[in-house]
């Protein structure tokens, strides 16, 4: 029976609308009674969908658990030679431990052992050869099997190097790596792959999270793991083994070869694992999956194998100039000019990564080698195999897959033509028509298997001339479907071209107002603007939604995102308000013809706040954020987007000087990450220091301490994605933040930091005496306090001998280092140390004048009880700050005043 059988999908669904297992059980029972093999698929079907909800993280199959099941391991248990520390996850059936092995050798390893409830004879296979693909495997970026055995309860499990890292995409997200970095680590993963393929063995279930990035000698290091659905290709591992995999789904979705998707019994061959590779390639460069993982989740299994087997993922290049506010975070991420991203993926990126997502298994690359050598290629600026699918390659895939469409289209049109005929002239004429329908529906087919990639416009035309007449609409569509694939490809000046001709073409064919006209110009447009041409695209544009407006709802809806891009080119040059008013027309027609797109009115929405925040609307701009974050929980209620738009409102909102509900947002926004660090991006360090200048303005403590807290932690994510003078620029930001909450000692560390950023770089004397000044204000702002605790004036002299070493001719640094150590030595009620200060000030063959230095020696000498030297240094200290270099400064006046009150003149 096929898979896909009308009778398997009749009896599936109708097991699924039983309320109670009970229920199913019987229906089965009845639909099923002489049809085993039916049942056993139905039920697999059925067991595979339950799990739907969590199979996009682990395998969908997940056995039944038995009536029984034994206790599970607690730290501190000993399972033979080995110690359980800490439980690290679990996967589809196994549990795993950090344990210590304490003979022969001692060691940190990682245990995995059967799950509780897991232990069926189908889960147990499956184990087996996990086990043993692991021992055939020596490779340095595959986990190293070292040890297997049973529990005490008979529950198999094996021993594995403990692999200390995280998952391929946190990493390289975290430590935002370029776009060389991920591909020379992506480089070490193919070589792991080929080896297992080469020992027989193929992985299946390939993703980020099964590739653990590791510091191995100061350098990254990329560990495959868990060949948990391993499966030999060359050799019998295990009787057992194929009783594991009869109407199972195994395997990751959103990572998962069509092939391994269709379970129809066709053999998976080392294919799988290069389509896995490429959906993990994709990955690193987009930021998401070629299928979101979202709505596979959303719908059920048959629906997740259609759109696996038969729908095109966008190329990596369209899939982000397609993003909205995020495409900016993902290009930082990868450290690329947002504005130029999807142009640098343009071209051979594409091209490699579309190759190992080939549907047809016999197009992909043959090998992990050979996906490895054309990524070596691209970094060697060597023409790649790759190559650009050519426009006959895709209309075939096109009309395969729509095919029933475009011929049903044609002959539905040509029957008009028909009917029509023969009431005038009869049977004869009719069959002329028969003819010139026959006649239409192969040239559709010419178009399947002709390709067109040389042929220009004026070829295009006579070619479909031969069988429909200049003025026919499906001429004008064929040159649009032509000038939509030579834009795909990247021939930009053919495309152009073409889309002139159809422009030509439909308006000459209709007089009135008319949507393809009006699309036609719609698609110019879009073209223009991505070749850096906005007057002539504006034109264009706006001649589509000239046009458009004689059309009513339908020209609007259909012509929403052509009105964004106007938008788009106005904001550009900074016609605010033509953009706000394009934008404000954009949110009306979403909301009536597409009430139910949440996610795109939500883009909308926060683009036309942005624009209204830089029309000076910040009131308009406020209330479009609101509407941006409450469409966005409807459509994604816990996402990164969803929290960067809610943060974006928060930063209205504190331009408002709304600060309770600035708060608020903020917060919410900034909460979302703490589950999801590794997302952290620009949008998050903007959240983070808005709410921590909230906070500080507060006049709590508590306040202030959360916003200590909070700066550390956007300096810590900043560390991992900015350049080193980006975030100097940083520190030095936080360092004015810190001070004005008198977070003086925080501020000084974060000087400090920048200013060995800075030191040595060319052009950076500037930024180096600003911050050296910033330290200078910092140190005197602390030996003014006088009331300070001991550790800070001893971090305070700390910072100022660092300065001096730096810049010894910097005699004000001195001052208030000596200053800074006369607040030590009293705090301490150190006398010893006080007459050290006062003798070494007296044995100087130029003893100093600065009204500082005396009113300091002042104050040493009367607590040492020489009163009359207190009161000469004194005298002489208020003598020298009536000059007027030290009327105006606060650190000489209040020193002076301190001394003063203390000595009683």
């Amino acid at each position: 029976m096929s898979p896909h059988s009308p009778k398997l999908e009749a009896i599936f669904s109708a097991a699924l609308e039983r309320q109670t297992e009970a229920e199913r059980e019987a229906y089965l029972d009845r639909v099923c009674a002489r049809a085993p093999e039916l049942r056993e698929r139905v039920e697999a079907l059925v067991e595979a969908h339950e799990g739907v909800r969590d199979f996009l993280e682990t395998p969908a199959a997940t056995p039944r658990p038995p009536t029984s099941t034994p206790a599970g391991e607690e730290p501190g248990q000993d399972i033979g030679p080995y110690r359980l520390l800490e439980r690290l996850g679990e996967g589809g059936f196994g549990v795993v431990w950090r344990a210590q092995q304490t003979e022969p050798v001692r060691r940190e390893v990682a245990i995995k052992i059967i799950k509780l409830g897991m232990d069926t004879e189908q889960v147990i296979a499956r184990f087996e050869v996990e086990r043993q693909a692991l021992a055939l495997t020596d490779h340095p970026n595959i986990a190293r099997v070292l040890d297997a055995g049973a529990t005490e309860t008979g529950r198999p499990y094996f021993v594995m190097e403990l692999v200390r890292g995280v998952s391929m995409s946190e990493y390289c997200d975290t430590h935002r790596l370029n776009l060389r970095q991920r591909l020379e680590l992506f480089l070490d993963v193919c070589r792991a792959v080929q080896h297992a393929h080469q020992k027989g063995l193929i992985h299946r279930d390939l993703k980020p999270t099964n590739v653990l990035v590791a510091i191995s000698d100061q350098r990254p290091v990329p560990k495959v793991i868990d060949f948990g659905v391993a499966k030999a290709t060359h050799q019998r591992l295990t009787a057992r083994t194929l009783f594991t995999e009869r109407g199972q789904l195994i395997g990751t979705p959103v990572y998962m070869s069509p092939e391994q998707a269709e379970m129809s019994g066709l053999d998976v061959d080392t294919r799988a694992d290069i389509y896995s590779l490429g959906a993990m390639l994709y990955e690193q460069f987009t930021g998401t999956t070629p299928f979101e993982a979202r709505r596979l989740r959303e719908v059920g299994l048959g629906e997740v194998q259609r759109i696996i087997r038969e729908e095109e993922p966008a190329p990596p290049s369209q899939r982000v100039a397609s993003m909205g506010p995020e495409r900016k975070d993902h290009a930082l991420r990868r450290r690329q000019d947002p504005a130029h991203f999807a142009q640098r993926l343009r071209g051979d990126l594409d091209w490699i990564v579309m190759k190992a997502l080939e549907k047809d298994r016999t197009r992909r690359y043959a090998t992990a080698d050979a996906l490895a050598d054309d990524v070596r290629r691209y970094l060697a600026n060597e023409p790649v195999l790759a190559g650009a699918p050519s426009t006959l390659y895709r209309l075939r895939k096109f009309v395969r897959r729509n095919r029933v469409a475009v011929l049903a289209g044609t002959a539905v049109a040509t029957a008009l033509f028909i009917g029509a005929g023969a009431a005038a002239s009869g049977f004869v004429r009719a069959q002329r028509e028969a003819r010139i329908a026959k006649d239409r529906s192969e040239f559709w087919e010419k178009v399947v298997d002709r390709d067109f990639a040389d042929l220009q416009g004026a070829e295009v035309l006579r070619e479909a001339g031969v069988v429909f007449a200049p003025d026919h609409p499906v001429v004008s569509a064929i040159l649009l479907m032509v000038a939509e694939q030579a834009r795909e490809v990247g021939d930009l000046d053919r495309s152009e071209e073409l889309y002139g001709l159809a422009i030509e073409r439909l308006a000459e064919l209709h007089a009135e107002p008319h949507l393809n006209h009006a699309l036609a110009l719609a698609r110019s447009g879009s073209l223009l603007a991505d070749r850096g041409e906005p007057a002539r695209a504006e034109t264009q544009l706006r001649a589509a939604l000239d046009i458009g407006a004689g059309l009513g709802d339908e020209g609007r809806a259909a012509l929403t995102e052509s009105r964004e891009e106007l938008a788009a080119l106005l904001r550009m040059r900074k016609d605010f308000e033509g953009a706000v008013e394009q934008l404000r027309l954009a949110v009306e027609a979403r909301r009536s013809a597409f009430p139910d797109q949440h996610d795109k009115l939500s883009r909308t929405l926060e683009t036309l706040a942005d624009t209204l925040k830089d029309a000076g609307q910040t009131g308009e701009a406020a209330e479009a954020a609101r509407q941006a974050v409450a469409e966005l929980e409807l459509a994604y209620p816990d996402s990164v987007r969803t929290a960067d738009t809610r943060l974006a409102y928060g930063l209205v909102l504190k331009g408002l000087g709304n600060r309770i509900q600035a708060v608020q947002e903020l917060s919410a926004g900034i909460a979302f990450y703490d589950g999801h660090p590794g997302l952290r991006g620009e949008r998050y360090v903007a959240g983070v220091k808005a709410l921590s200048d909230l906070l500080a303005e507060r006049p709590d403590a508590d306040a202030h301490a959360e916003a200590d807290r909070l700066d550390e932690e956007l300096l810590d994510v900043a560390r991992r994605l900015y350049g080193p003078l980006e975030l100097a620029d940083l520190l030095d930001e936080r360092a004015q933040a810190a001070e004005r909450r008198g977070a003086l000692l925080g501020a000084l560390k974060l000087n400090d930091e920048s200013l060995g950023i800075r030191q040595g770089r060319p052009g950076s004397a500037l930024q180096v005496e600003q911050t050296l000044l910033a330290m200078g204000r910092l140190l005197s702002k602390i030996a003014q306090g006088g009331d300070a605790p001991d550790e800070a004036y001893a971090l305070a002299m700390d910072f100022a001998e660092t300065l001096l070493l730096r810049n010894p001719e910097r005699l004000s640094v001195q001052r208030l280092r000596d200053l800074l150590e006369f607040r030590l030595q009293h705090a301490q009620g150190s006398e010893q140390g006080l007459e050290a200060i006062a003798e070494r000030d007296e044995r100087l063959s130029e003893p100093s004048d600065h009204p500082l230095d005396l009113a300091r020696l002042s104050m040493a000498h009367h607590f040492l009880g020489n009163g009359p030297l207190a009161a000469i240094y004194l005298r002489g200290a208020r003598e020298r700050a009536q000059a007027a270099l030290y009327r105006d400064d606060p650190l000489v006046q209040s020193v002076i005043r301190e001394a003063s009150a203390l000595i009683g003149q």
